[in-house]
């Protein structure tokens, strides 16, 4: 009886209430893993009110856009949160944690929350330039382009200021870090006084548990027919012609050749090429429909 009582009190209830404590902080660290990568493929799939050549956030349009705080709540919501029931997507799914909501399982043997705060760090979502010679020969011809059509701009010949430029995204590399601090002055164990090992004096007053994430999201991307357009149509001559000058003249010469009021030097077409056969008579070529 007296081992099973030394037992019981030195080393069973020890581990009752290690292991479950232990099974939390490991379950905190995986989620803590996750949510960067969470933010990390987030930030790629959603475009940001940037300033690249030829993107647009216009509303209206089906353009994804996220800013960083919201990928950074979302995540936060999903991941450091505890229901007992699936919450279904709202709104509120971008508000991130609210005060005194964490997560209802990480929490101390006397009942006090473990996670003190914790989530995206503050500006580690932010684009990064890829480092390419290819890039640095682009930007300069970009900017040399735009000094080339800025007079056209200027005398209304030309509307996109972005006309003959690249647009292509060159700051496409993200590293997002990630950051969860365990509160262990709420477990209790600052309460005992003396020079033992878990007196105050050898207790931290924290942990902080964090991750890394690094994602090089290189390629030429458009979502929706009009993001698509707005990417293309700057590599579009035609374009050029495309002003209210020109206009005018085709509406004129159209009132004595209707046919000719049909003409649009600055279209560029994203209808799907017909599934049928090209045939071609004197030198025209066409689809047989």
């Amino acid at each position: 009886m007296a081992e099973f009582v030394v037992m019981t009190a030195g080393v069973l209830l020890i581990l009752f209430l290690v292991v479950p404590t232990l099974g939390k902080l490991l379950d905190m660290s995986f989620q803590t893993q996750q949510l960067g990568r969470y933010a990390t493929w987030e930030r790629t799939v959603w475009f940001d009110n940037g300033d690249q050549p030829g993107e647009t956030t216009e509303p209206g349009y089906d353009v994804a856009v996220r800013s960083d705080a919201a990928i950074s709540a979302s995540g936060e919501k999903r991941l450091l949160s505890f229901a007992s029931a699936p919450e279904p997507l709202a709104s509120s799914d971008v508000s991130g944690i609210a005060a005194g909501s964490q997560h209802a399982l990480w929490r101390w043997s006397n009942g006090a929350s473990m996670l003190g705060d914790g989530g995206v760090d503050n500006g580690s979502l932010n684009p990064h330039k890829t480092e390419s010679v290819a890039y640095d020969v682009l930007g300069l011809y970009n900017t040399g382009m735009e000094a080339l059509i800025s007079p056209l701009t200027m005398l209304k010949l030309q509307d996109d200021e972005n006309f003959l430029q690249v647009a292509h995204p060159q700051e496409n590399y993200f590293k997002p870090s990630i950051s969860a601090n365990v509160n262990l002055g709420n477990a209790g164990l600052e309460a005992r006084t003396g020079a033992g090992f878990l007196g105050p004096e050898f207790l931290p007053g924290g942990l902080t548990m964090t991750a890394n994430g690094a994602i090089l999201a290189d390629g030429w991307n458009a979502q929706g027919e009009h993001h698509f357009k707005e990417r293309v149509d700057d590599f579009a001559i035609g374009t050029m012609m495309d002003n209210a000058v020109i206009n005018t003249v085709i509406d004129f010469i159209g009132i004595f050749e209707p046919s000719f009021a049909d003409v649009d030097f600055g279209y560029v077409g994203t209808e799907p090429i017909p599934d049928a056969d090209v045939q071609c008579d004197l030198g025209f070529c066409y689809f047989d429909e």
